[in-house]
């Protein structure tokens, strides 16, 4: 009669089964998608701060912080950008929302 390697080794079925489960969970726990926020995220409360002719630059940077970049040529445009990316399991990263909030002093 022949015997199986489990039967000649009993640990090896202990040591097999102990290395399964944890495979078997990092395996899926890969086929989860990625979501990731990027940038500034401005909201409602923040930009009823904001008063046109009245506010300036500091003030604009104490309301929601530092611009994600500002306008050439003194332009007084000031622009932050928010961005949410979506990673699928084995696919490229691609963004799902993308928010630009250009504000001119």
């Amino acid at each position: 009669m022949t015997r199986g390697l489990f039967d000649a080794f009993p640990a090896a079925r202990a040591i097999v089964a102990s290395l399964f489960v944890p495979l078997l969970a990092l395996t899926l726990a890969a086929c989860e998608s990625r979501i990731s926020a990027h940038g500034h995220t401005i909201d409602a409360t923040e930009l009823d701060q904001i008063r046109p002719g009245e506010t300036r630059l500091v003030d604009l940077q104490d309301i929601l912080g530092l611009p994600s970049f500002e306008g050439a040529f003194g332009s007084g445009k000031v622009y932050y950008v928010s961005e949410v990316m979506i990673e699928p399991p084995g696919g490229r990263k691609r963004a799902s929302t993308r928010t630009v909030i250009v504000i001119s002093l």
